[in-house]
């Protein structure tokens, strides 16, 4: 008998723990917003000296104002500038179109997450952040195991998205059912004092729910 309230005891603290992250982790639009959101600076100060960035720069804002009313025209236009914008622009606008994509269709959108992550002429940490989205798309539907293979080689102690992956394997985990091993993650993050502060503030609250 014990060991069947043993069970249901674990059972409540797995929920409580999905719940938690729930709340505090809306990853899926997070990441993806951060994504373009974060680079795009970066992409326009780099280019921002050549007429032609400019140009584009104007095409990438102009669509995503567009997105706010019209998302098929805004996808009309990101399209139209992956083909012939710069590498940077190109790259952006493949990663905005993805996102639009994903609020109507989610496996549309993780197979263009999926494209951008394969594609080696992507700069690598845009290339590397649609790898952690779509890991965070496939944890609902594949393998832990699966998941964990694909944002393994972003684990790296220097790597821009190591903090990233790693929640996503532990949430991976925790789905599947494997408690100690998203435990083990998850305590990891709360104790590593280079992860983001939210992240950390996440990872110590769930611990304390798988943990209590």
């Amino acid at each position: 008998m014990a060991d069947v309230f043993d069970e249901v005891d674990e059972e409540i603290r797995q929920q409580n723990a999905l719940k938690l992250w729930k709340k505090f982790a809306p990853l899926i639009g997070a990441v993806a917003v951060a994504i373009v959101a974060g680079t795009a600076g970066w992409v326009m100060w780099q280019d921002h000296q050549r007429k032609r960035a400019e140009a584009d720069a104007l095409r990438f804002v102009t669509a995503s104002e567009i997105a706010t009313t019209d998302a098929e025209r805004a996808i009309v236009e990101l399209r139209a500038l992956a083909r012939d914008g710069k590498a940077g622009y190109a790259s952006l606008a493949r990663l905005k179109e993805a996102a639009l994509t994903l609020d109507r269709d989610r496996a549309q959108g993780l197979a263009l997450y999926r494209q951008i992550a394969a594609d080696a002429s992507v700069d690598p940490q845009l290339r590397e952040g649609a790898v952690v989205v779509a890991a965070l798309l496939a944890v609902d539907g594949e393998a832990a195991s699966d998941v964990a293979r694909s944002v393994a080689p972003l684990q790296t102690p220097a790597g821009a998205w190591r903090h990233a992956a790693r929640e996503v394997e532990a949430l991976a985990f925790l789905r599947a059912g494997d408690r100690a091993k998203a435990l083990e993650i998850y305590r990891s993050l709360a104790d590593d004092l280079s992860a983001p502060s939210g992240m950390r503030q996440r990872a110590t609250e769930i611990t304390a729910a798988l943990s209590g």
